[in-house]
């Protein structure tokens, strides 16, 4: 969970920047998991990259997804993680470290998680990078 403030070098983000950086990471897990595409794309920044290497159990090949925030808003559009049962609905929102205008953040759901590049610009903090993977505690 976020503190107060949290102080990397010479930056100090105050309670307003966190709470800012974190409520972005929850438009875009509880975006995806109520289906809500404004929600999402609020939490994006237009630039928005979102990766993973995934491998097939089965055949054991390996893939590489990139998703790109128009992507990911038509994703959640089309139903997103909505059909994920409530009582398995969970999000975990830590604000790792905070320098100047970036933030790195760890996300945790019942399905993903995400390591978030969170970024300051034009007055919002929006998700610029994800790096996710399929939470190994639920598969």
């Amino acid at each position: 969970m976020a503190t107060d403030q949290q102080t990397t070098g010479q930056y100090t983000a105050d309670a307003n920047d966190l709470a800012a950086i974190r409520q972005a990471a929850m438009e875009y897990v509880e975006g995806w998991y109520e289906a809500d595409a404004e929600r999402m794309r609020r939490a994006l920044h237009p630039e928005l990259a979102k990766r993973a290497i995934l491998h097939d159990r089965q055949t054991g090949e390996r893939r590489f997804s990139q998703l790109n925030r128009e992507q990911m808003v038509e994703k959640t559009a089309q139903g997103g993680g909505n059909d994920t049962p409530s009582d398995k609905r969970y999000y975990e929102v830590s604000v790792l470290d905070v320098c100047d205008n970036v933030a790195s953040v760890k996300a945790v759901s019942y399905e993903y998680v995400d390591y978030l590049h969170v970024v300051l610009d034009e007055g919002r903090w929006t998700i610029m990078n994800v790096l996710w993977i399929y939470n190994p505690a639920t598969r």
